[in-house]
């Protein structure tokens, strides 16, 4: 039996590591703080590149403050190590809070600006950055981030609901355009009714699962009837925001193309739409499918190739046995669609064979006939297939095919 691998084995850099960690658990065991900040400072005496030792200290430090300045130098040598950057962000924030308790806004702010970099997601640090900044104005942007974050982060709404009662007008100067919920200033995300309104990201627009659905449709309704008396871009735009907040995306950017037919010197409708357009394209072609059509009909091959071609698939086409067998590995196919009545074939004998190639035993097959009977469909089973669609078809049943049998891309 193979034995136990010895220190001497291991690669230098960790065995140095796992000795400064034991010899640190043993100082820290028989001695005080002190003596375990020694041990690590001795470390780093000897090799000022040893993250363990950097690390070491930051965790044996006399403050926050101190921490920082060694968890600093361990990114220095390092900037990837993980457990640096976690202890870094956390004590950054910790400091961060305390110096703002303390009244010292500025250096506060510096280190909750740091904290932010270092993990744009967290709640606490907006939150807390928020309560630092010197504007109202950056506040509310801080507070919003934390919305865009959490839209149901209560302590942000609340927050920002006493700005806007101390900023401003006494009386409402902005209206959210889907709910129609007065404030003082105008926001980028409606705490009432979670909507994103504006589409400078609009992945997180078109992700946003918080936005009232009621709400959206109310707006939907709204603004195509305004569009029904008076035809405006303001109105398809809106009808584009509420569409895109609903992540319905095709629809919103036919409402956008509408916006810029009305408007058609707004430059930023017309970037809209090119970043809208790209990332629908991009969408398609990382879910693309490759799907190999075998029938004899010319017809049923059009059909096939106009449903699934105008989705992003790409579409390959065999009218008989044997060019169905040449494209079978021609390609990485990701679904096949096989005719039951192949010219001098069968198609089940062929179901059969495919199943057979280990290029394509995992492939999804999907039987097209025009019976429907139960053992038809019975026999397409046993012969490996993994669904069965009758002639005549239309389009979206191919669709479902495809969405039931391929594989998403990630």
């Amino acid at each position: 039996m193979k034995s136990v691998a010895t220190t001497t084995e291991l690669d230098p850099n960790l065995a140095a590591s796992v000795a400064c960690a034991a010899g640190a658990e043993r100082q820290s065991i028989l001695g005080s703080a002190t003596s375990a900040r020694a041990f690590w400072q001795k470390v780093v005496e000897r090799d000022p590149s040893n993250e363990a030792g950097w690390l070491g200290l930051a965790s044996f430090a006399g403050s926050d403050e101190e921490a920082i300045g060694y968890l600093r130098r361990v990114l220095e040598i390092n900037p990837q190590n993980e457990q640096a950057l976690v202890s870094l962000h956390k004590t950054l924030v910790n400091e961060g809070i305390r110096l703002a308790k303390a009244d010292n806004r500025s250096r506060a702010r510096w280190l909750l600006m740091e904290a932010s970099a270092l993990n744009p997601n967290s709640e606490l640090v907006w939150l807390s950055l928020a309560a630092v900044v010197e504007k109202p104005a950056d506040a509310v942007r801080c507070l919003q981030k934390v919305l865009k974050i959490n839209p149901n982060n209560e302590q942000a709404i609340t927050c920002l609901n006493q700005i806007y009662a101390k900023v401003g007008s006494p009386e409402p100067a902005w209206q959210c355009p889907m709910c129609l919920s007065s404030f003082q200033m105008e926001m980028t995300n409606c705490p009432q009714c979670r909507s994103i309104l504006v589409l400078n990201d609009l992945d997180a627009v078109i992700a946003n699962s918080a936005a009232d659905r009621n709400v959206l449709q109310d707006a939907l309704k709204r603004y195509h009837e305004q569009s029904g008396r008076e035809e405006s871009a303001a109105a398809h735009y809106h009808i584009a925001l509420a569409l895109l907040n609903g992540g319905q995306v095709a629809e919103g950017l036919n409402a956008l193309r509408r916006a810029s037919q009305l408007q058609p010197e707004d430059q930023g409708l017309k970037n809209l739409i090119v970043a809208l357009q790209q990332r629908q394209t991009q969408a398609l072609a990382a879910d693309a499918k490759t799907i190999l059509v075998i029938d004899d009909s010319p017809t049923v091959c059009k059909l096939v190739a106009l449903s699934l071609e105008q989705h992003g698939h790409r579409v390959l086409v065999a009218s008989e046995m044997m060019e169905a067998l040449a494209k079978l590995n021609e390609s990485q196919l990701d679904l096949i669609l096989l005719d039951i009545m192949l010219p001098g074939a069968d198609g089940y004998q062929v179901c059969k064979i495919i199943k057979n190639y280990a290029s394509t035993k995992t492939v999804p097959v999907v039987m097209l006939s025009g019976r429907d009977g139960f053992f038809d469909k019975m026999r397409a089973r046993l012969v490996g297939a993994q669904g069965y669609i009758t002639k005549p078809f239309v389009p979206n049943d191919l669709l479902k095919a495809v969405e039931k049998h391929c594989k998403k891309s990630k």
